[in-house]
């Protein structure tokens, strides 16, 4: 597990970003922004994914 604070090409980035990222490199995403995280998922259904609160 690895937080976004620890990198820097994911800091201060917007959530839209940081999914499209978790899911290129297969993450889990562990939130408590759950309302934001499972929008987005919403609009990716074909994409893989888990948002967890």
């Amino acid at each position: 597990m690895i937080a976004v604070a620890e990198r820097a090409d994911l800091r201060r980035q917007s959530d839209n970003l940081v999914f499209a990222e978790a899911q290129r490199e297969e993450y889990t995403i562990v939130t408590e922004n759950v309302a934001d995280f499972v929008h987005l998922g919403l609009q990716r259904p074909n994409k893989a994914g888990h948002i967890m609160a």
